[in-house]
């Protein structure tokens, strides 16, 4: 190559080095202000539908869910026109020759970066971090942030989408940082390795990562909507008590804080709200119709006038929540924690028959009602083996077809009960008030009525009473206690201090 033709590729080699360095400003820059935007989204923002991202300085609002969507894929264009441009214009410098002294371009980072100024020691080496960081780990680092942030909306198959970008940036990154190496055949065989290797720890982590993500189970990756007002209240008065005041439909938000928070009349049909921790929080009126809300935590809610029907409370601790004048049609509360919940007036169970003319009912077996507030309560045919009920206050409640067998009735108010058909097999009425209850074909095989207090019960038989495990300083109509005494047709041995 003659001097001349040196020196016009020396100009080329220049003038392309300048407009790398603008590329590198733009991409960098790029990735700042992604940086910023999603560091100022809110988790309200990302829970409330049709919410937008406010792009810092413009303070213009764009859709979340493309701003989410098309920024990262951005990034990751501008990043490879910039390796690209790169992996030319080295090739233009090996042009030029090995003896060629470098120092003599204009001083872009890639020059920095292979070559730095020795005699600056500490610097040198500060200037070549710099630059392989700014070079290699920024768009990586930046996609994380956006998975990191966009996962919190739970949605399953885009969670899997943001969470392989930031690996998928790393294979890139990985395979030009490859391009701008001199490497031989043994480098390649390492490359094709590490990028196999890479590809199956993507594949891993997505199986494990998201599935957990989704679940509400990874504490970090769950919304964080703690004293946030969540409703916007309708201008027209028409809508007041009609419209719902924010739609989370079909919404995944297993494992978010929503403490205190305020969603009266929010419309949560069909949602996911498995371990969220709803305590404290104004949920009147809110539709819980097909929700889950398995192992959430609703203490001290505001449940009053809610539209539950086929929703899954298995496990949820719903202690001291106000359910006044609430309807719950077949709703799962297996395990669930009612103690002191406020329940006047609430239905619980009522029979349903779905599509295909299965009959359901509500299901709250082995549930904790302790100190409850019942009156008046609904529980006909309800499923409530095991169910725990001490010092409840179930007066005038209607339990007909209740499943109640090995339930725990000590100390409860039964007063005025309307028990007919009831199943209290094994159930334990230890000091039990069942005055004036209605207990017509009520099954009391094996019950412990110890201390129970039955004066005034209707259509309860000597029969039935003599099927029971002990009426040992139980209280009962003059009658029905002469009837018991009788030794041809009663069972006076019951009336005697068990062994146990």
């Amino acid at each position: 190559m003659d001097k001349e033709d040196k020196a016009r590729l020396l100009e080329i080699v220049d003038s392309a080095s300048q407009h790398a360095r603008r590329i590198f400003y733009l991409y960098i820059g790029f990735l700042t202000y992604c940086i910023l935007t999603v560091a100022s989204t809110t988790d309200r923002q990302l829970a409330l539908p049709g919410e937008q991202a406010l792009l810092p300085i413009l303070n213009i609002g764009v859709p979340l869910q493309g701003f989410f969507l098309y920024a990262p894929l951005i990034a990751i264009f501008l990043f490879v026109y910039f390796m690209v441009y790169l992996v030319r214009l080295k090739s233009l410098v090996v042009l030029l020759g090995k003896d060629f002294n470098k120092r003599l371009l204009f001083p872009w980072m890639f020059n920095i970066a292979e070559d730095p100024d020795k005699e600056y020691g500490g610097v040198a080496i500060l200037q070549r971090y710099i630059t392989s960081f700014s070079l290699w780990f920024t768009l990586p680092i930046t996609l994380f942030i956006f998975a990191g942030k966009y996962v919190k909306k739970h949605e399953e198959y885009w969670a899997y989408v943001f969470v392989a970008l930031p690996f998928i940036s790393m294979l890139i990154v990985f395979w030009f940082w490859n391009k701008l190496r001199d490497y031989e055949y043994d480098d390649l065989i390492k490359y094709a390795a590490s990028s196999i290797l890479v590809y199956i720890t993507v594949f891993w982590l997505a199986l494990i990562l998201v599935p957990n993500i989704n679940a509400g189970k990874i504490k970090w990756a769950n919304l964080d909507l703690e004293n946030e007002i969540l409703v916007v209240v309708p201008e027209k008065e028409k809508d007041f008590k009609q419209a719902y005041w924010v739609n989370f439909k079909d919404v995944n938000m297993n494992g978010a804080n929503l403490y205190n928070s305020v969603l009266k009349r929010a419309n949560f049909d069909n949602a996911s709200l498995r371990f969220a921790d709803l305590s404290s929080s104004n949920l009147q009126g809110a539709n819980f119709n097909l929700a889950d809300l398995r192992d959430s935590k609703l203490v001290a809610a505001n449940l009053q006038d809610i539209y539950s029907r086929e929703t899954n409370l298995e496990g949820a601790d719903l202690s001291y929540v106000d359910l006044k004048n609430t309807d719950l049609w077949a709703v799962n509360l297996v395990g669930a924690d009612l103690r002191g919940a406020d329940l006047q007036e609430t239905t619980f169970g009522g029979i349903l028959i779905d599509d295909k003319n299965n009959i359901k009912s509500s299901d709250l077996r082995d549930a904790i009602f302790h100190n409850a507030n019942l009156r008046d309560a609904r529980l006909a045919g309800a499923m409530l083996k095991g169910t725990s009920f001490n010092f409840a206050d179930l007066k005038n409640s209607m339990l007909a077809s209740a499943d109640l067998e090995d339930s725990d009735l000590s100390d409860t108010n039964l007063e005025g009960a309307y028990l007919s058909n009831a199943n209290l097999k094994g159930a334990y009425l230890y000091s039990a008030i069942l005055k004036d209850a209605y207990l017509r074909d009520t099954n009391l095989d094996n019950a412990i009525l110890q201390g129970a207090n039955l004066e005034g019960a209707l259509h309860v038989t000597v029969s039935q009473l003599c099927q029971s495990q002990t009426l040992f300083n139980a209280k009962m109509d003059s009658d029905i206690l002469r009837g018991i005494k009788d030794k041809k047709t009663g069972c006076p041995e019951l009336l005697n201090k068990p062994d146990y």
